[in-house]
């Protein structure tokens, strides 16, 4: 779930689980009833603690995909449980308060946690700008899947990304783990 707005309060947190919910990133763009995301500055909000305390208790995942820089850091103060970014890239190539700093990055790793890349050219184009990119009705004819590797035409052609990885000298026990081998891992583990 992007945006824990449709979660009510912390006790609606086992009837989500209930039918099928498993991983919450509590933020998305602006902010909400329980914490700062994209496009804004802050941390959590007093609603934010009983929800966490809540999900730990279910077992879901916390997601920091969208946080606001504060509110990342205040989740890493209050969560001991599974926790990932979803889809994210790294601040320190593509500047932007959207992406991940490199101590955040160090510290989903210290945590045993994952980092699901964002295929999508403005996320991995440095050229781009996070805060000045396209509107998103451009986005397909601009930076959808053709503008963003060689040879990608379509989502299907990715598969050929581990052929890139290869040839980069990138050893195939590592390509497992970069294309499943790291997701599985976790969330065998996060639910065993």
């Amino acid at each position: 779930m992007e945006s824990a707005d449709p979660i009510i309060d912390a006790d609606d947190v086992a009837r989500w689980w209930d039918v099928g919910l498993r991983v919450v990133g509590p933020a998305h763009f602006g902010h909400n009833t329980y914490i700062h995301g994209t496009f804004t500055e802050g941390g959590l909000k007093p609603p934010a603690k009983p929800l966490y305390e809540a999900m730990r208790q279910a077992g879901m995942i916390l997601d920091i995909t969208h946080m606001a820089d504060q509110a990342v850091w205040e989740s890493f103060e209050l969560w001991d449980g599974p926790i990932m970014a979803s889809h994210c890239t790294c601040h320190s190539i593509v500047p932007g308060q959207r992406h991940l700093t490199d101590d955040m990055i160090g510290e989903l790793i210290r945590r045993d946690g994952i980092i699901g890349l964002v295929v999508c050219q403005f996320f991995i184009d440095p050229d781009i700008q996070w805060e000045t990119r396209p509107a998103r009705h451009s986005w397909d004819s601009k930076y959808g899947m053709e503008g963003l590797l060689p040879h990608v035409d379509t989502i299907a052609d990715l598969q050929g990304f581990s052929a890139v990885l290869e040839q980069a000298g990138v050893s195939a026990s590592d390509i497992d783990a970069i294309f499943h081998g790291n997701a599985l891992r976790f969330f065998r583990r996060a639910w065993s």
